[in-house]
């Protein structure tokens, strides 16, 4: 992975996060999380050496909370575990018979949801969202990907035919 200052024209290697995927930052821009060797990590990006968050087979996607707690998609189940390390936690996985897939969260502007992609067993994927607070998943009834909660209260995502949307959210 690469950074760049905007006052600088040349980037610079993170150390420590050659191979390196599915980046994510920390809430207050400090830390950079990432995917590498079967595991997700963290490295300082004023310098320092690369920790372990938790071991996990490459994720659909990973995001930072103000609660310094990391949400990843595992195996099409939403996971928490803390940014420091330790066990992880199920938040949410579809029940067995229809063998859906959750991913790539983001966390909604407020904090206390989730929103992400469900990737049916059959049909077309669509946007979800997750209460953190009694962890119920709830359809948004839109088909599409990679949904983003946005400032201000919207909700953007990519439909199926490629095109960026939006809407209040």
């Amino acid at each position: 992975l690469y950074v760049r200052a905007l006052d600088q024209p040349e980037p610079s290697l993170v150390p420590g996060t050659r191979g390196a995927l599915v980046p994510f930052f920390s809430p207050d821009g400090g830390p950079l999380g990432f995917w590498q060797e079967d595991r997700l990590k963290r490295v300082p990006l004023a310098g320092g050496s690369v920790g372990t968050i938790v071991g996990t087979p490459y994720p659909a996607g990973a995001v930072w909370g103000a609660d310094d707690r990391v949400i990843y998609s595992e195996n099409g189940r939403l996971m928490r575990a803390s940014a420091t390390g330790g066990a992880p936690e199920v938040l949410a996985a579809a029940d067995s018979g229809s063998r859906a897939e959750y991913r790539w969260p983001e966390l909604t502007e407020d904090g206390r949801g989730l929103v992400f992609t469900l990737i049916p067993l059959e049909g077309p994927p669509e946007l979800a969202a997750l209460r953190l607070e009694d962890r119920r998943v709830i359809r948004l009834e839109q088909q599409g990907m990679s949904p983003h909660a946005v400032l201000g209260g919207y909700l953007s995502w990519v439909d199926l035919e490629g095109t960026l949307q939006a809407a209040p959210f």
